[in-house]
C-alpha cells in the first residue's frame, strides 16, 4: 500500500511550494504495531450499551446508533421509573 505524502511550504514571496515524497504506509507502521500488539489488543473496554471498543475509539462508539439508542430508552426507562414512584 503505496501512498504519496506531500507537504506544503510558504515561501518569503508568499508562493505555496508542495514537495510530495512516496510513503509505503505498511512498512512505516509495522513496527510500531507489533511492539504494541498485546497493547493494543487487549485495551477494549465493555461499554453498558452490551458493546465492546478500544479505548482509543470511544469518541466514535459513543456516536454510534446502537449506543445513542441505548442512551435513549435508558432515559425513557428512567423516565418512567420516576413517573411511577411519584
Amino acid at each position: 500500500m503505496s501512498d504519496v505524502g506531500s507537504s506544503k511550504y510558504i515561501k518569503k514571496n508568499g508562493d505555496v511550494s508542495v514537495y510530495t515524497y512516496p510513503i509505503d504506509r505498511k512498512k512505516h507502521n509495522s513496527a510500531w504495531y507489533q511492539k504494541h500488539k498485546e497493547a493494543i489488543k487487549n485495551n477494549r473496554v465493555n461499554c453498558s450499551c452490551g458493546l465492546s471498543y478500544l479505548s482509543s475509539n470511544k469518541s466514535n462508539h459513543s456516536k454510534g446508533r446502537v449506543h445513542q439508542l441505548y442512551l435513549k430508552y435508558k432515559e425513557m426507562f428512567e423516565e418512567e421509573k420516576t413517573e411511577e414512584s411519584e
